[in-house]
């Protein structure tokens, strides 16, 4: 698998949760908190690492980012029970409990792990968490699988770079050139349809320094054994296809 690879990419471009209280000029960013649910049952494990703002309390924007990376991060949360921060750790610990108990009852082995960390990027200005997960329930190999999610820190914009692929948008048939092309370049014959008419923007997208990493998980563009795919499209290249770059201020 080619997480390493990933997270190798991320730790030089980024500045990690350990400097996370620096921010633009004298500008206060978001401060972190590692927060962890585990649980062993007979035949089950899981192991839950997720990063809280820990200064987020009076800041809405922040509260707001907190609340919605902890719904994306556990999607199978019980949204019912969460109205605001406070309500995420014991809606997490249902979860676990739950989760636990109704896999156990199958009397398969499950290993279920996320772990996440917070990155900064464009002078502190876009936060973006990284999050991996793990899922092996028997079978012959487990499901590995990496996500990012990105923020602007002053607004709380979640970035969503579907539009870039819109195919009736001034930029979409030349931004899906440019893809295709550079998938092509990168990973060759190894690929599924990867033309410009058949690409897609993956929901796994990091804004780094200098560009948009695009993140295909293992089984979206090539056999399970290539691991995952990973190509990245700077700002001149995006720019030059009249696209609007949103991530930058």
């Amino acid at each position: 698998m080619r997480v390493s690879f990933i997270v190798a990419l991320a730790a030089i471009v980024f500045v990690s949760c350990a400097d996370s209280n620096r921010g633009a000029g004298d500008n206060v960013v978001p401060v972190f908190e590692e927060q962890h649910f585990g649980r062993q049952c007979e035949n089950v494990n899981i192991d839950i690492v997720c990063q809280r703002i820990a200064n987020a309390n009076g800041n809405a924007v922040w509260e707001r980012i907190d609340m919605e990376n902890c719904m994306r991060t556990l999607p199978h949360l019980d949204t019912d029970t969460i109205r605001v921060a406070a309500d995420i750790v014991p809606a997490v610990e249902a979860f676990v409990e739950s989760f636990c108990r109704d896999v156990q009852d199958l009397g398969v082995e499950y290993v279920y792990t996320i772990h996440q960390e917070p990155l900064y990027s464009r002078d502190n200005t876009v936060l973006c968490y990284q999050t991996e997960t793990y899922t092996y329930a028997g079978g012959a190999h487990a499901v590995e699988e990496l996500y990012f999610d990105c923020y602007d820190v002053d607004s709380g914009r979640s970035y969503d770079f579907g539009y870039l692929l819109d195919r009736d948008s001034e930029w979409g048939v030349a931004v899906a050139e440019l893809l295709s092309s550079k998938l092509m370049a990168q990973h060759g014959d190894m690929l599924f349809d990867v033309s410009a008419d058949g690409v897609y923007m993956p929901e796994s997208v990091l804004i780094t320094d200098t560009g948009l990493l695009l993140v295909y998980q293992p089984y979206e563009l090539a056999p399970y054994s290539y691991g995952m795919v990973t190509v990245e499209l700077t700002d001149e290249e995006l720019a030059a296809t009249g696209a609007s770059l949103v991530w930058v201020h």
